[in-house]
């Protein structure tokens, strides 16, 4: 379960009474702290440059700082180490990562205001010492489908340092400290695995925010009660962390009197639940780059693009792009048909952003597209007909105009068809979805 609570707090502060005064040569930053983020407003004075007056024999020769800033006045220049060089002007947003020096243009003072909510490390001294972080992982979840999206080759010797018999035995160690053995009162020793522990860690601090948070409100035990309509023993229990007989409607009903959302993750101890779930998602988006790598081979495919652009966020499954015609396409892959809605307003704001997401890579088109592909089934085709009207005026373009217009792209379209545009017969087994489990007869 995870929780999600509005105990939050507006805070402000002005630019105009810093937290802190931080003064080097030819350089003073105002720093204001708000919540955990240290936001910096500069005054960088003519002749300044990182490399002159803020570093120090033992730092590194660049800045090692990662800046997110706002030039207010003022001419500025930053190289990095390859060569890349910039002169920036008033009114412009720069994203400079480590390994730059930075320097003033003219003879005027250049304002900066740093938003990134780092810049407290900007003058403290950066060694060369490094820190080493592992990550151990349990489970690799669909790796080899993984390995192919970032390009490294299949039976690449990096995914087989386990199969070595000492490293093997090291795992199996490892893998044997997650469970401790007991004994009952029969003798006979019995496996407890480390889940039923962490399921009751989750349990006591569910317990512990229901308690927190009606606290906070100055409610007792009995006017929640009231509110949730369920018994004081029940608020008890939960506080307690004792839930296990509760039903979630119950558990959902005491949270939400505190505007509380308690959600429901699964988890399955075989490791591969993500890749279950996604089994069909990555079929499909399989059978669509390959159909453009044999059929239309001139398209540039970009899969999973994550993009933040004023507040929105999001994953793009694939952007096509034409560099003959400047034509940039934008292919939603649905496996299931749950909110007819929700796809065209999702497709709407991607193709409105899409200009903006494709900036950085030197992208710029000329026409816009969107292709809405949905995995067939007997489920999706009958809610694609129930919303026909609705579908055919946000995608007037089907799978076959489609396959035309990506041999030549010229103009908009926006499309929604099946792939392929079949029955689901002729579609690989393990993108036709399981309708129901057959139990063999027994002779």
């Amino acid at each position: 379960m995870t929780l999600a609570s509005d105990m939050g707090r507006i805070e402000r502060k002005r630019l105009d009474r810093p937290d802190e005064v931080r003064d080097l040569p030819f350089l003073r930053v105002d720093l204001v702290r708000v919540g955990s983020l240290t936001i910096g407003l500069g005054t960088v004075q003519p002749g300044f440059r990182w490399s002159t007056h803020v570093r120090t024999e033992t730092d590194e020769p660049l800045c090692q700082v990662h800046h997110l800033q706002l030039l207010l006045s003022g001419r500025f220049a930053v190289q990095m180490a390859d060569g890349e060089y910039v002169e920036l002007e008033p009114n412009e947003i720069f994203d400079v990562p480590p390994g730059h020096d930075a320097w003033v243009l003219g003879d005027e003072p250049a304002i900066l205001l740093d938003f990134l909510g780092n810049i407290d490390q900007l003058g403290a001294p950066t060694s060369k010492d490094r820190i080493v972080t592992t990550l151990l992982m349990t489970d690799i979840v669909d790796s080899t489908a993984t390995a192919s999206r970032l390009g490294i080759p299949s039976g690449s010797n990096c995914s087989g340092w386990h199969r070595r018999p000492a490293d093997r035995r090291r795992v199996d160690a490892l893998r044997a400290r997650g469970r401790r053995l007991r004994a009952p009162r029969g003798g006979t020793k019995r496996q407890v695995s480390g889940d039923r522990h962490r399921a009751s860690m989750h349990d006591g601090r569910l317990g512990s925010a229901i308690r927190l948070v009606r606290q906070r409100r100055r409610w007792t035990q009995t006017e929640l009660a009231a509110r949730a309509g369920v018994s004081d023993s029940t608020v008890s229990r939960i506080e307690r962390g004792h839930v296990g007989s509760l039903s979630v409607a119950t558990i959902q009903e005491v949270a939400g009197a505190l505007d509380i959302r308690v959600d429901l993750v699964p988890r399955w101890r075989a490791g591969d639940l993500d890749r279950l779930l996604n089994r069909r998602h990555a079929t499909l988006h399989e059978l669509v780059a390959r159909w453009f790598g044999e059929v239309v081979p001139e398209w540039v495919l970009a899969p999973e693009v994550s993009y933040s652009i004023y507040g929105e966020r999001g994953v793009i499954d694939i952007l096509a792009w034409h560099p003959g015609r400047r034509a940039l396409l934008i292919i939603e892959l649905k496996t299931d048909i749950v909110d007819v809605n929700d796809i065209a307003g999702q497709a709407d704001r991607r193709r409105r952003l899409a200009r903006t997401i494709v900036a950085d890579r030197g992208w710029d088109p000329a026409s816009v597209s969107v292709w809405v592909v949905v995995a067939p089934s007997r489920t999706n085709r009958r809610r694609v007909a129930a919303h026909e009207a609705l579908l055919r005026t946000a995608f007037p373009a089907d799978g076959r105009g489609m396959r035309a217009w990506l041999r030549n792209p010229v103009g908009s379209v926006a499309a929604l068809s099946f792939w392929p545009d079949s029955h689901a017969r002729t579609v690989r087994p393990d993108l036709t979805p399981v309708r129901r489990v057959r139990v063999p007869r027994q002779g």
